[in-house]
């Protein structure tokens, strides 16, 4: 169904139907910004816990709110990004093409810490789900 269809029908509301268009026609960053080759293949490798270098080379900051999900011995299962607070250095407003460039980084970062065994009263179908704030600064 197409923008305007989907308004006429008001399957969801305007706003969150403009929102996903507005995602779904945004372009990601790293395809129309000047990138070296090597700089490219570096952005594309990085090791968990560090900086991306993309996200560094443009001055991508914030914190990605992660959902993560571990079974009632504290094994990690999966995660998924909740949401993102990200800001970019001369960048107004809502960054909508870097947004995703920490969300990589951030996952790699939650699957690869130990947690501890979760709360019995939390597990729910054998399973805890918690957030997890991961935090980005340049320094």
């Amino acid at each position: 169904m197409g923008l305007a269809q989907t308004l006429a029908a008001q399957v969801s509301t305007k706003e969150a139907t403009l929102n996903a268009y507005r995602y779904a026609m945004a372009p990601v960053a790293s395809e129309w910004l000047p990138l070296s080759d090597a700089d490219s293949a570096r952005a594309r490798a990085v090791p968990p816990g560090e900086y991306p270098l993309f996200a560094a080379m443009y001055g991508v900051e914030g914190t990605v709110t992660l959902r993560v999900v571990l079974d009632a011995e504290g094994r990690f299962k999966s995660v998924s990004v909740a949401r993102r607070d990200i800001r970019v250095t001369g960048v107004p407003g809502r960054p909508i093409a870097f947004e995703t460039q920490l969300d990589e980084a951030s996952i790699a970062r939650a699957a690869g810490v130990p947690y501890p065994r979760p709360d019995p009263a939390k597990v729910k179908n054998g399973v805890v789900v918690a957030e997890q704030q991961i935090a980005w600064k340049l320094e």
